[in-house]
């Protein structure tokens, strides 16, 4: 026990700096400034305002200036519901419970655009009345929400608190339980339902001070717990709940004073509490712990537990700051003898607690005979719904049997005189029709017959202009074997290279079939290796993708487009890696909504662009320029390790 006491002391010193340390701040605030308008309201609206409260002021610049844009140049309902639950965060995590009631309630009347966002409004409305025990405007959202949760498109939306726990809250923990049994009967079975349902009936016991029948229900929640396999996605669960169970059994021990026992429970529930990172669960253990060592008239080891509950209360006073601290502190120094303060601790806490208890009784008083009325009317309502929508399906089903035979009837004799009436108009019909099929046949026989004779004509075209090409590559072929001037047998060499281009779409015109289009990624690999084979040896790898398997192009783009490449890729090997060095040219394509994006880059030694610009700049460049004007084509060179050149073409 010294041992366990020890690891828990050493835990609580921890405590304060594990409180902050679960939500990576920094990354949400960067994350925020780089998100779209609409994302960085929908983040904000999702997260719990407790994880970014110490980076809000951070943030609400921004969101003021986009709320001020959506309220005063738009009607988007949607953007203002997202700022509504901003709100909502704020006010529920200060427990300003009321605020939060006014602000679903202008969300409901005038930012909700959907079911979905009227049953998120009413169901959040639940809970806050829950929590202010309203009893009969929570019953009253409770009632929409029964009827509407099934109509809901968002599966997500979460149905709030179940009536059990409306009748918890309002103090009927009888009608807590009973509730409890038949939500558990016709909700979907789970791994863990039997775990939560015995749990939550041994709690209610709790409340109602009966501590063997609330000890017998933890213990098959404990029992059921065990029969679980433990695999890596539950054993958070599995840990939380043994170590819940555990403290809500040390509760039992503690009401029927059995304090020793209760000890070691509270530690497992203190440990896996906090392993977990459930400080809300760990702070009720620590209350239960410190009054039981005050039950035992250990104030020493109530003091270590009497500081960590303070020290709860400076790290979040909203979340943990309760009443019943000031009868622990009342009580703990009327046992070291200092009764000044525990007289002093007392009478705040009787000022406080009676003001309290007056205001739960009125409400306890109320809210128990509306809970009765509301159950009661919503029963003889029901019975009424029942017989008057019998009654309506009844009288419904004779007048709809009448109506139906009546239109049988009808509908028949207009089907035996449109049969008639249709028999005589089809034998005309059938006559004509014969006539002027005979004459669409042979005109067919005939049109097709032209239209073979002119696509034989046109692809011979396209061989004859791809032969003549040829024929002009193979003179300027010989050309190039008489010329000794070099630069003159460069310019030949271009030339060819630049005719040889647009031969190769002739070529593939009539070779596919389609006399109007290529395909592109089919055209431009063929070009690439066309290119490559009438350069001379090279260190030069090339790295070719292209994601256009399916796109066509015309001729008119096609004969640009390929001089255009033609052009890049002969200066990327001609340039780009001087000596012979070796390096690679990547030829990437991508095509997205009739939009083309071609990539040539290499990782040679570049050029200066702006002195590519000089009036003496190259008929390469030059032509390059002028093709991409023609193609309206949008062209960007960068210089950055290499050289870039980036085109994109709409082929639409």
């Amino acid at each position: 026990m010294r041992g366990l006491n020890k690891y828990l002391i050493s835990l609580t010193l921890a405590l304060s700096s594990l409180l902050n340390a679960q939500f990576n701040q920094e990354a949400f605030y960067k994350k925020f400034q780089n998100a779209p308008i609409k994302e960085k309201v929908k983040m904000i609206s999702e997260e719990p305002y407790e994880n970014i409260k110490e980076i809000f002021p951070l943030l609400s610049d921004t969101l003021e200036s986009i709320k001020k844009t959506i309220y005063n140049k738009t009607i988007h309902q949607e953007a203002r519901l997202l700022f509504d639950k901003i709100d909502l965060n704020i006010e529920v995590y200060n427990k300003n419970y009321a605020k939060a009631i006014h602000i679903l309630q202008k969300a409901l009347n005038y930012h909700c655009s959907n079911l979905d966002d009227s049953l998120w409004c009413y169901i959040k409305l639940k809970d806050n009345y829950i929590e202010i025990k309203d009893a009969v405007k929570a019953m009253e959202m409770n009632r929409f929400v029964e009827e509407n949760y099934e109509k809901r498109k968002d599966k997500k939306i979460s149905y709030g608190s179940q009536k059990s726990k409306l009748f918890y809250a309002i103090g009927l923990y009888k009608e807590s339980i009973e509730q409890r049994k038949k939500e558990f009967l016709s909700a979907k079975p789970t791994p863990f339902g039997e775990v939560y349902l015995n749990n939550d009936l041994g709690h209610y016991f709790n409340l109602l001070k009966n501590s063997d029948s609330a000890e017998f229900y933890f213990l098959k929640a404990k029992a059921k717990l065990k029969n679980i396999p433990e695999t890596p996605e539950n054993r958070k669960t599995i840990v939380f709940y043994n170590g819940l169970i555990d403290g809500n059994i040390a509760s039992s021990k503690f009401n029927s004073k059995k304090y020793q026992e209760a000890i070691p429970l509270l530690f497992n529930d203190i440990k896996a509490s906090i392993e977990c990172n459930e400080y809300g669960s760990a702070y009720n253990s620590y209350m239960l712990l410190t009054q039981t060592y005050l039950k035992l008239n250990n104030p020493t080891a109530a003091k270590i537990y009497l500081d960590t509950i303070i020290n709860f209360h400076k790290r979040a006073p909203h979340l943990y700051k309760s009443v019943k601290t000031d009868l622990i502190l009342a009580n703990y120094y009327a046992l070291v003898k200092d009764y000044k303060l525990s007289a002093s601790y007392y009478a705040k806490f009787i000022q406080v607690n009676d003001s309290i208890n007056n205001l739960e009784k009125e409400r306890q008083i109320i809210n128990q005979g509306v809970a009765y009325n509301v159950q009661n009317k919503e029963l003889e309502l029901e019975q009424k719904n029942k017989v008057l929508a019998a009654t309506k399906l009844e009288d419904s089903k004779q007048k709809t049997f009448r109506a139906y035979l009546l239109a049988g009837i009808l509908m028949l004799l207009a089907v035996v005189v449109f049969l008639v009436l249709n028999n005589q108009y089809t034998k005309k019909r059938e006559q004509e029709l014969s006539e002027v099929n005979k004459q669409i046949y042979s005109q067919n026989l005939i049109i097709e017959q032209s239209l073979k004779e002119k696509e034989l004509l046109i692809k011979e075209i396209h061989h004859r202009v791809k032969n003549n090409l040829q024929i002009i590559t193979s003179m300027l072929s010989l050309q190039i074997g008489k010329t000794t001037n070099k630069e003159s047998s460069t310019i030949l060499n271009e030339a060819k290279q630049r005719i040889a281009s647009i031969a190769l779409t002739h070529q593939m015109l009539y070779q596919k079939g389609n006399l109007s289009s290529v395909l592109l990624e089919d055209f431009l690999s063929k070009l690439i290796y066309q290119i490559e084979s009438t350069l001379p040896e090279n260190n030069i790898t090339l790295n070719i993708q292209l994601n256009s398997s399916e796109t066509k192009v015309n001729i008119d783009t096609a004969i640009p487009l390929g001089l255009i490449v033609n052009e890049i890729l002969t200066n990327c090997f001609k340039h780009a890696f001087p000596e012979n060095a070796g390096g690679t040219i990547s030829i990437i394509s991508s095509v997205e909504n009739q939009s083309l994006t071609l990539k040539i880059s290499d990782d040679g030694v570049g050029f200066d662009v702006s002195k590519a610009q000089q009036p003496a700049k190259s008929l390469g460049l030059e032509l390059i320029e002028i093709l991409a004007e023609q193609l309206n084509c949008k062209m960007d060179v960068i210089n950055n390790n290499g050289t870039t050149y980036v085109l994109k073409l709409n082929l639409s």
